[in-house]
C-alpha cells in the first residue's frame, strides 16, 4: 500500500519546487503533503490515487499561501537582526542554541517522514 506514494515523492517536491521561491518551504510543503496522503490512506480506502494525491497537493499548497498571507513574517538566521536589538556575545549564543534546536527538530520531521514512507528504514 505504501509503496504506492514511492512513485509520487519526487514530481510532489516538483510541483513544491515550482511554485514557492525557497527550497526549504518547498521541502516542508513536500513532506507536509506526503504525511497529509500517507494519514488518509490509513483512515480511507482510495480508489483514484493520483486524483486524490494531486488534489492533497493542491488542497495543501493552498493552505500554506493563504496561512503565509495571514502570518507575521518571523525571520532569523545569521544575515538578520532587529535594529532595536542591542546583538552582543550573548545574544549570539542564545541565537545559535535556538538555530540549533531547529535545525534538530527538522531532521527529526524529515526521519519521521521517512520512516512513514519506509518503515524498515
Amino acid at each position: 500500500m505504501y509503496d504506492m506514494i514511492l512513485q509520487y515523492v519526487e514530481p510532489i517536491y516538483r510541483f513544491c519546487r515550482k511554485r514557492l521561491s525557497s527550497e526549504a518551504d518547498a521541502e516542508d510543503l513536500s513532506q507536509e503533503i506526503l504525511l497529509c496522503i500517507l494519514q488518509g490512506m490509513k483512515h480511507s480506502n482510495i480508489s483514484n490515487m493520483n486524483g486524490y494525491v494531486w488534489r492533497i497537493a493542491h488542497n495543501r499548497y493552498a493552505r500554506k499561501i493563504r496561512c503565509k498571507n495571514d502570518d507575521p513574517i518571523i525571520l532569523y538566521g545569521h544575515d538578520y537582526y532587529p535594529e532595536i536589538i542591542d546583538v552582543n556575545e550573548q545574544n549570539d549564543i542564545w541565537k545559535s542554541i535556538i538555530l540549533y534546536f531547529l535545525l534538530c527538530i527538522r531532521l527529526v520531521l524529515c526521519i519521521e517522514t521517512l520512516w512513514w514512507i519506509s518503515p524498515q528504514f
